[in-house]
């Protein structure tokens, strides 16, 4: 190596810690030299993702070509303080065929609310009246939603909420007995899972060691399933995906892990096992392969195993979104993810990433699994 090249490689060593240090990893100069090039087509849908707390947001199809999600559209260019200015936040539906999108509503500012399921949507709007302690909502039929005032449930979903809501975790349902059960609902033709139980308010838990039940409606016996109950606590992932009519739980903690045991769910080399339960509980078993990442989210496409992580610990190269294909996990896109979803037939991925840089602008963008890797 020469001596030219040994100070360039230092000084770009050099460069790249100094960016993981001071927290601008993200910036453009980082992703000139070390950023991820999707290996699949994208495109960008204009669109800013409507972000919050609590993990991530969700986004929607209405069928393969229509994404809907929370969003702001901007409007302008800068202004002197740098601020771009946007509409305020509202529901907006992605054409990604088209690559045009339209607004479809406007939601509450602060702490807002939406969800849709088969049709069905409920969305918190602002507020008709401030001195009231009820919040403002549309709920029904999309395109025939009634406005209701609903009030705040301890943080639970109001009653009226429930057909937007579609298979959840929906915490734990009182026995009569001094013990309430932890259940996951599934559409209401598939049934529930129950987990496990919690004696009163002692937090004494019975049955995180045994497997789970599919109940189905109009059977009595239910279907004893091979996951545990500690792999289906409230840390668990748990969606439904259109694509393979199955439903999707990435474990929460691992098999292995001791009751008593007060560390993290999995160890550092530990792969995470993706679960996939058929209406009639059949159950295939996947695995997110040990790495640096702690994945938050996971879907499966036609090219193979999708998951999300927002690990930043030890680097910010490790947030971002994977692919696992033909047992080899590649990187699809840096920066802690606030969103992302796959279309019903499992072709499109959408996502929504934020790079902590307020000089840029991270838009709400589509990936095309099926139309062939460009590497």
């Amino acid at each position: 190596m020469t001596k030219f090249l040994k100070s360039f490689v230092s000084r770009l060593v050099l460069l790249v810690a100094i960016l993981e240090i001071g927290g601008f990893a993200h910036a453009g100069v980082f992703d000139s030299i070390l950023g991820t090039r999707p290996p699949y087509e994208t495109q960008s849908s204009g669109l800013v993702f409507g972000s919050g707390f609590g993990g991530l947001r969700p986004i929607f199809w209405l069928d393969n070509d229509h994404a809907m999600f929370a969003a702001y559209a901007i409007t302008g260019e800068r202004n002197q303080e740098g601020l771009l200015p946007s509409t305020t936040l509202g529901i907006y539906i992605w054409d990604i065929k088209r690559n045009t999108y339209s607004r479809y509503a406007e939601l509450s500012q602060g702490a807002w609310s939406f969800n849709y399921n088969r049709g069905n949507i409920s969305y918190s709007i602002p507020k008709s009246d401030p001195t009231k302690k009820t919040s403002s909502y549309m709920v029904g039929k999309m395109g025939a939603e009634q406005k209701m005032e609903l009030a705040w449930n301890h943080g639970a979903p109001a009653p009226e909420e429930e057909d937007s809501l579609g298979p959840r975790f929906d915490g734990y349902y009182r026995t009569g007995d001094g013990w309430t059960s932890l259940v996951y609902l599934l559409h209401p033709e598939h049934g529930l899972i129950k987990v496990h139980s919690v004696k009163g308010m002692s937090g004494v838990m019975d049955g995180t060691d045994d497997p789970v039940k599919l109940y189905r409606p109009g059977i009595p016996e239910p279907v004893i399933l091979p996951i545990l109950g500690k792999e289906m606590g409230y840390t668990a992932k748990f969606s439904y995906s259109d694509y393979l009519g199955r439903y999707v739980l990435l474990a929460g903690e691992s098999r292995t892990k001791l009751r008593n045991d007060a560390g993290p769910g999995f160890k550092p080399k530990e792969p995470h096992p993706v679960y996939l339960i058929s209406p009639e509980g059949a159950v295939e078993t996947l695995q997110v392969p040990p790495g640096t990442w702690y994945p938050s989210a996971v879907a499966l496409t036609r090219e193979g195993l999708v998951w999300v992580s927002n690990e930043i610990q030890s680097s910010w190269r490790n947030a971002g979104g994977w692919l696992l294909k033909d047992g080899k996990a590649t990187k699809l896109f840096d920066y802690l993810v606030e969103g992302a979803s796959v279309s019903p037939d499992g072709c499109t991925l959408v996502f929504a990433t934020n790079n902590r840089n307020p000089k840029s602008i991270e838009y709400v963008r589509s990936m095309n699994l099926c139309g062939g890797s460009k590497q």
